[in-house]
């Protein structure tokens, strides 16, 4: 009988292929609009903002297994865990959007992990993603906003939710908000250092996907 180890294994080199299919498709049909683009920004460009983006996809993985270790203190091998993760992140450019999460949950047993810290630890990771962006866009906003759009500066009023939102144990505290049954809640606590350290992670990827937006707008 074959193992759920070797099943997982399976599962993420069939994602693996299905999605490099796809991307070939789609590639080869649009190959001269790609070429023109490429032509007309260099390779400097292409080589400089495909680096940057390599980097805020390592630095994504990186806010993940930040999580996963800050709870449970199950064995997990940095390498095994982050090689599940960008490998299921794959499952994202396939219909549905929980494929993600159900190949990580299928690897939690071999880690020694409770299934609802995997989901927790990706909820968190979405969470900080989406708070820490909004908040380097507030907080830059005020030096690319238009003089003639005032209205924009009240969105400064976010920053005091938006900085509660990434101290520690606030995402507990909005999970304990949801009207979930007692067998559905996702408490999972995660260390203080941990969660600091995601919060730190999180700001490093928008640099990086920030400074590969810019190097391509600029040589646009």
């Amino acid at each position: 009988m074959t193992s759920g180890s070797t099943r997982s294994r399976i599962w993420s080199w069939v994602v693996l292929v299905v999605v490099v299919l796809v991307a070939a498709y789609f590639v080869q049909r649009n190959a001269s609009v790609i070429a023109d683009t490429y032509a007309a920004m260099g390779w400097q460009t292409v080589l400089g903002a495909g680096l940057l983006g390599l980097a805020g996809t390592l630095a994504i993985g990186l806010v993940w297994l930040t999580l996963m270790l800050g709870m449970d203190r199950a064995n997990l091998p940095p390498f095994d865990g982050l090689s599940t993760f960008y490998v299921a992140q794959l499952g994202k450019y396939v219909p549905g959007a929980v494929w993600p999460i159900l190949a990580q949950v299928a690897s939690a047993t071999r880690w020694g992990y409770r299934r609802a810290s995997v989901v927790t630890a990706n909820l968190q990771m979405m969470m900080l993603l989406a708070v820490t962006g909004v908040l380097l866009g507030v907080v830059l906003l005020p030096w690319v906003a238009e003089f003639e759009r005032p209205w924009l500066a009240w969105a400064v009023v976010l920053v005091p939710v938006l900085v509660w939102l990434l101290l520690p144990g606030s995402a507990a505290t909005l999970l304990r908000w949801l009207p979930l049954p007692d067998k559905w809640r996702l408490d999972v606590p995660v260390t203080r250092r941990a969660s600091w350290a995601a919060v730190w992670w999180s700001l490093v990827t928008w640099g990086l996907m920030g400074a590969q937006l810019w190097v391509l707008l600029h040589a646009a």
